[in-house]
């Protein structure tokens, strides 16, 4: 039910944002949303675009990202204190974090790849980032700093979490998965792009 919500919301969302809407959100791509919870939601696109929505996705007002490149993955959390937290990350290595769910803040990791996926934990206790040329990212500070881990040297195109964080998993556009099991310290080959069994090789 609460997966059927989401997708329904951004649905809407991208229909808001074709069309217009009341938000003036015409002609800019929505290219992510994530719910932190049952009505807590954030969505990022095109031109730095980020919106919250506090209705389960029925209305979105606009944040400031104060970014123009595209931001096109998004992950957010609710931590142990009861705050939301999150990254958003895109193209020329743009990474956001929030430490409220309100407020934007950009971190410098010394990258120029296109991010293209992010996943963290239901506490927000571990981000991941990962993007172009192998890069993977890893905060377990709320994404106040960053520890970067390479990945290969092809496109990390999806990175997923467990719940506990100590399962990790990056697929890259080969189709060879990586996988962690130390909440993303050191990752493995475990599938190679011709689908079978890899040599495991650690980084």
């Amino acid at each position: 039910m609460f997966l059927l919500a989401v997708e329904t919301s951004a649905v809407a969302l991208l229909a808001c944002a074709r069309d217009g809407g009341a938000k003036g959100f015409a002609g800019r791509d929505v290219h992510a949303v994530r719910y932190a919870s049952d009505r807590a939601g954030w969505a990022a696109g095109e031109d730095g675009l980020l919106m919250h929505s506090e209705d389960a996705g029925k209305t979105w007002t606009r944040q400031a990202s104060g970014v123009t490149a595209d931001l096109r993955a998004l992950a957010v959390a609710v931590s142990r204190e009861g705050r939301f937290v999150g990254v958003a990350a895109g193209d020329d290595g743009t990474l956001l974090r929030t430490g409220d769910g309100a407020t934007w803040r950009r971190v410098d990791v010394s990258l120029f790849e296109t991010l293209r996926s992010a996943a963290t934990t239901p506490d927000g206790s571990l981000l991941l980032v990962s993007g172009d040329a192998g890069t993977l990212l890893r905060s377990d500070d709320g994404g106040v700093s960053w520890t970067s881990i390479v990945v290969g040297s092809a496109n990390v195109t999806e990175v997923t979490l467990d719940a506990s964080g100590g399962l990790a998993v990056a697929i890259d556009d080969t189709g060879a998965t990586w996988e962690s099991r130390d909440r993303a310290r050191h990752f493995e080959c475990v599938q190679g792009t011709d689908g079978t069994l890899a040599q495991n090789v650690e980084h």
